[in-house]
């Protein structure tokens, strides 16, 4: 309550102390010489596939509220109950990469890719700053300033941190459960002809989670009580990722142009009990010592890609080769078990020979290409895109990764010879209007063969043969009364095949929202108002292990189906927008949680605070 009450402090102070120069504030809008209209941006996809179109920052109030991943992913994303915790996808989803890969994937959401940074060009100095200030201690804190010298050279930075506290057995401030710092720092450097251009960033994200091992059911107590026992008390999780990247391109004519492109990436994974004292009983086993735990792996890789790429009227395309080498370092390669020894291909390098090519025709535009590394990883897709429909067509054959393979520490030891994933993909979605309402049918079907998963002894497996996943679903919006809107969207699945076994996924979900918007003062008071629900059906979510940061397959524990609302209001006022926003409202009429994983309550009901600001000058 009070972090509750020094967030509606604030928000009355920034309200109160513009109220005297409030009308100064409206009438100046209109004169200022920078703002969001000075501003742009692009990212390094519209530079590498000829569409270097610079967008205009939004400043708009839509979705502020949304502030953790699984809010921002319509929550299509499941954490533990928590932001900052792991994270993995509700439905069956592709890698990024067909190649090796670590398999720690929990935290890679919280790390800030090349493909995400934004190149600026500001006629004054750029900067915003993002503040959440949560019930329960919970804070996020996020910056990020740029400037131009010229119209050729832009630099700029980011820093975000994130401190939430514990909502079980918390000992009050200070006493967290998820700490994450990562900075950035970017440039983009263009010729005066624009021949030759040149983008460059780093990034490094520190994440720390305090494992708790879910809710100690053999307890008396209230599943949802603040002061419930937990299975952990000395674990936690480690991740630090770092990525020093590069792109540059120089064009001879429109219609040949050299790129390269080169990544220096490294992610490091542990998992520390120290001392493991009183969580001994929940470990299956202790293999190397009986009193602490320090178990680790290292990934590091150099990419380098090459290539040709252009622009013919309205078709484009981008042929190139990319090379990486890599290490996946396991602390414990040598051992008495000769552990080092069976384990496959740990270092190494790839070859990758790549394809993708555009057309633009009539507001639609379709894409194509393949990326190939050997006979038993390759990715080819297709997609069509315009005002009334969204089409996608994917084949993959993927590499299971490192830690699906092969992996030591003090509790979990396996050798495995997994082959290839393969999956087929289709996505449609057409859109139509009836009236005043917007309808959109959309259908997802995957037919995914020889799927690798952790199964219910928390160990790799692979399930041999295929299953088959159809969601047909329907997206719907009606404006009414001028300026009340109601969204949804349901979607429905079913699993077949042999391998269906190992894909849990909820056979009902649904997204709603009904909310209120409008404008005043001539377009400088914005404010949208309402309740936002998901629900998804009762199903058997994926148990998690912290020992390796992995969701496994269980029969034993339902995760009851329950819909969770969440109120909120926006304001946007002159460069500031603030929100409030009150969480799992059910929670705050029947005192009644709700389980996101086995062992795991859902976020606490709350009251959060936040606010956005952004400066031109």
């Amino acid at each position: 309550m009070h972090v509750f009450f020094r967030s509606v402090i604030i928000f009355l102070i920034i309200s109160l102390s513009g109220s005297s120069s409030f009308a100064q504030i409206l009438d100046d809008t209109t004169h200022m010489e920078y703002g969001a209209h000075t501003t742009m941006y692009l990212k390094e996809y519209d530079l590498r596939f000829d569409f270097p179109v610079y967008r205009h920052i939004d400043t708009t109030i839509f979705d502020s509220y949304k502030i953790s991943k699984v809010e921002q992913s319509n929550y299509r994303l499941q954490n533990l109950g928590l932001e900052g915790t792991t994270l993995r996808n509700i439905f069956y989803s592709v890698p990024r990469q067909i190649g090796v890969s670590p398999g720690f994937n929990g935290f890679s959401s919280f790390f800030k890719r090349p493909e995400d940074f934004r190149y600026y060009i500001t006629r004054s100095p750029y900067s915003r700053m993002s503040l959440f200030l949560g019930g329960s201690n919970r804070s996020i804190t996020d910056v990020e300033f740029s400037r131009n010298d010229s119209v050729m050279f832009n630099i700029g930075f980011g820093f975000k941190k994130m401190a939430i506290n514990k909502q079980i057995q918390s000992l009050g401030r200070g006493d967290r459960r998820v700490e994450n710092t990562q900075y950035d720092i970017y440039t983009q450097i263009r010729s005066k002809n624009l021949k030759y251009q040149l983008l460059a960033n780093f990034s490094r994200t520190r994440h720390i989670y305090k494992e708790s091992g879910g809710v100690d059911t053999t307890e008396v107590g209230d599943f949802f009580d603040e002061d419930v026992n937990v299975l952990l008390q000395n674990a936690r999780s480690e991740e630090l990722r770092t990525n020093l990247h590069l792109y540059h391109q120089y064009a001879i004519k429109d219609y040949l142009e050299f790129y390269n492109s080169a990544d220096l990436y490294r992610q490091r994974n542990e998992y520390i009990s120290d001392p493991i004292g009183d969580d001994r009983n929940y470990y299956d086993s202790l293999l190397i010592s009986q009193t602490s735990t320090t178990d680790s792996t290292d990934y590091r890789y150099f990419q380098y890609e090459f290539g040709l790429k252009g622009r013919i009227n309205r078709i484009y395309y981008n042929g190139y080769i990319k090379t990486k080498t890599y290490d996946f370092l396991y602390k414990y390669a040598v051992d008495s078990m000769a552990f080092g020894k069976h384990v496959k291909n740990p270092s190494g390098k790839e070859k990758y020979l790549g394809f993708h090519a555009g057309y633009i025709f009539n507001n639609y535009h379709l894409t194509g290409g393949m990326e190939f590394l050997d006979a038993e990883s390759s990715n080819t897709y297709l997609s069509l895109i315009g005002k009334d429909i969204n089409l996608k067509l994917n084949h993959i054959s993927y590499k299971p990764s490192f830690l699906q393979q092969a992996y030591m520490g003090n509790h979990s030891f396996w050798i495995n010879h997994f082959q290839s994933i393969s999956a087929d993909n289709v996505r449609v979605k057409y859109m139509f209007a009836v009236g005043p309402v917007m309808i959109a049918p959309t259908l997802a079907y995957d037919k995914v063969k020889d799927y690798v998963y952790f199964d219910e002894n928390k160990l790799p497996a692979q399930a041999l043969g295929q299953a088959k996943i159809l969601s047909p679903g329907l997206d719907f919006k009606l404006e009414f009364l001028k300026h009340f809107m109601f969204e949804a969207e349901a979607i429905y699945t079913t699993v077949d095949g042999e391998a269906s076994f190992a894909f849990q996924i909820p056979e009902l979900f649904i997204n709603s929202r009904l909310f209120y918007t409008n404008i005043f003062y001539k377009g400088n008071l914005e404010i949208t108002t309402g309740v936002d629900v998901n629900y998804k059906s009762a199903y058997y979510g994926y148990a998690y292990d912290p020992v390796v940061q992995q969701f496994y397959l269980q029969n034993d524990t339902l995760v009851e189906g329950s819909p969770v609302a969440t109120y909120f209001i926006d304001f946007k006022i002159n460069k500031v927008s603030l929100y409030l926003k009150m969480n799992n409202l059910r929670a705050f009429a029947s005192q009644k949680g709700y389980m996101v994983a086995p062992l795991y309550p859902g976020v606490l009901p709350n009251v959060d605070f936040g606010l956005t600001w952004w400066f031109f000058d």
